[in-house]
């Protein structure tokens, strides 16, 4: 006797819900969060919180490490006075995502949603498609921006818009390395989001560990590049760090809406993540050693290289945090694709066009 399979025990579901779940379950070892099948185990009626593992027991360290650095480190006061201006961006970001979240999208994707998935995943997966979605148009709105007001400066490198490549200038005047307004509101900017981000991760109740230390340890990177005169490297690096972090937010839109697009988007995606690799040693690292007898001096050997050391294994834990992420996400979308169902359905145009009109 044939066992029954997912075709026979869905009659009712459409063939191609059937076949997206059938590949979604095939996956859960990847994205055991992710999951549809099966009930929710919960405390007290409220939905499991994520659980630490590997990439968030790494990022601790490096947070414990800096609390020591900053009282150790002589701060400029026109500087910390500087930092209070982030109090502005993150009322601002808080108040619309109030707007935006809260009120517009998590009631949307609650009736959006398919309601043969338990009321608690739909409400979960809601809410992280909400808050990905917000992120991915706060970082589409900054990116751009700061791209655009930062090639009029002659520091900024050629491979991201700039006027030249020229690494003497990201330390140029060093210790007293002086910051354009324009520097200082996209630091205050990043800082706000990073400590609203914080903020609303402890509020909610999905809490992910990850994001928590994730963006702990990105706000006290960047104070600390700041006060150390590191500031124009840092910013380069949370740029590209932006960049990783839509394309993330954006692979995870794709696989929980279970869209066709996927496909599609794969390479565009592949092909963004190469570029901000390609670009990382040669817009961050290499104006570091191109510089290292002025960042490295003798009289302040000690001090000079305890900051490089920290700057440097900050910037590889947390770009080697966000590319496992989006591989991660890559590995899912590689296992969609090479579904027969999915061969089969880019091999027929007819059924494209179909598809899209379901």
């Amino acid at each position: 006797m044939k066992k029954p399979t997912i075709f026979t025990q869905n009659k009712n579901l459409k063939r191609r819900d059937i076949i997206l779940m059938e590949i979604e379950r095939s996956v859960a070892f990847i994205y055991p969060e992710n999951s549809i099948s099966g009930d929710e185990t919960t405390v007290g009626g409220e939905p499991p919180k994520s659980k630490m593992n590997l990439k968030e027991i790494l990022m601790f360290p490096l947070i414990l490490i800096y609390f020591p650095l900053f009282f150790l480190q002589k701060n400029d006061e026109n500087t910390l006075n500087d930092f209070k201006k982030a109090l502005i961006p993150f009322c601002m970001i808080s108040s619309c995502r109030i707007i935006v979240e809260y009120i517009i999208l998590r009631p949307l994707f609650n009736k959006v949603l398919p309601f043969d998935i338990p009321k608690k995943k739909r409400r979960e997966r809601g809410h992280l498609l909400s808050n990905a979605l917000f992120d991915t148009t706060v970082n589409f709105l900054l990116i751009p921006f700061s791209l655009h007001v930062f090639s009029l400066e002659d520091w900024f490198p050629i491979q991201l818009f700039g006027k030249q490549f020229a690494p003497k200038l990201f330390f140029q005047n060093f210790p007293n390395v002086t910051y354009s307004p324009t520097f200082i509101f996209f630091i205050c900017f990043q800082l706000g989001h990073c400590t609203h981000s914080l903020v609303f991760q402890f509020v909610t109740s999905f809490t992910k560990y990850q994001d928590v230390s994730y963006h702990l340890l990105k706000s006290i990177f960047l104070t600390y590049s700041v006060l150390i005169n590191y500031g124009r490297v840092a910013v380069v690096f949370i740029l590209l760090l932006d960049i990783l972090e839509v394309v993330k937010n954006i692979q995870f839109c794709v696989e929980n809406a279970s869209s066709r697009i996927v496909v599609f988007l794969t390479l565009i995606l592949a092909g963004v993540v190469l570029r901000v690799v390609y670009v990382f040693p040669f817009c961050v690292i290499y104006p570091i050693v191109k510089n290292i007898t002025l960042v490295v001096d003798k009289f302040t050997l000690y001090s000079d290289v305890k900051n490089l050391f920290i700057v440097l294994t900050t910037m590889l834990v947390l770009l080697g945090t966000t590319l496992y992420d989006v591989v991660e996400h890559f590995v899912n979308m590689y296992t969609l694709f090479k579904s027969n169902h999915i061969i089969c359905f880019l091999l027929s145009p007819l059924d494209v066009l179909l598809s899209l009109t379901v």
